[in-house]
């Protein structure tokens, strides 16, 4: 009884050690307006998340492409991230993937020119930062101040529809923070099962009694 609880116990803690809990910025869209300034039916989502430990210690994440240079100051305790824009089903802009891999494969019928990813937060505190991205055929903003809201523009040669002339939109949006726990997979520690561990103490009295024989 005393072996199954404290193999139980262990357990347990060492679960525990591998736990954390993801902190999740979400950037809802609360308005998009047309050129013209009639409403656009045009839907700009994202999110970022980053690790429990960035959340409490604060962070700054730099992660710049300009004119063929590669710019990063850090994006340790960054999880993912994951921008899209309108289009007939949405279109991702960006996620981990391609920023860690700048410049990103992001069209192949447009010359890349500039991304931009500037992100921080004080410790336990509110997002604040910006996101550029530009090519010869797309533009996106996206600028998120620290009492939670957030605006920006988009054009595309494509979002004529969505709005108007000279294709550009322009939206609002709140920013929100949730936190979700996460489990690093943990290896299980073999437990020596009750029977192999009385054969092991019987082997070992056995051999006591061998030993006292011989005295």
């Amino acid at each position: 009884m005393r072996i199954a609880i404290a193999a139980l116990s262990a357990a347990l803690a060492l679960g525990a050690a591998d736990a954390r809990a993801d902190v999740i910025y979400t950037f809802t869209q609360t308005s998009a307006q047309k050129s013209d300034g009639s409403p656009s039916s045009a839907v700009f989502s994202g999110s970022i998340t980053v690790t429990d430990a960035a959340y409490a210690n604060g962070f700054s994440f730099n992660r710049e492409y300009r004119a063929g240079n590669v710019i990063s100051e850090g994006v340790a305790g960054l999880v993912d991230i994951l921008i899209t824009i309108p289009g007939t089903a949405g279109r991702t802009i960006i996620d981990r993937q391609s920023l860690d891999a700048l410049p990103p494969p992001f069209r192949s019928d447009a010359t890349f020119t500039n991304t931009v990813f500037k992100f921080s937060a004080p410790a336990m505190g509110a997002l604040a930062g910006s996101f550029l991205y530009t090519n010869t055929s797309t533009v996106f903003s996206l600028n998120i101040n620290a009492t939670g809201s957030a605006s920006g523009t988009y054009a595309a040669d494509n979002l004529d529809l969505l709005c108007g002339t000279g294709a550009t939109c322009t939206y609002t949006a709140n920013v929100t923070r949730t936190q979700v726990a996460t489990q690093t997979p943990v290896t299980p520690t073999p437990v020596p099962e009750p029977a192999s561990l009385a054969l092991f103490g019987a082997g070992l009295l056995g051999l006591a009694a061998v030993r006292k024989r011989r005295a």
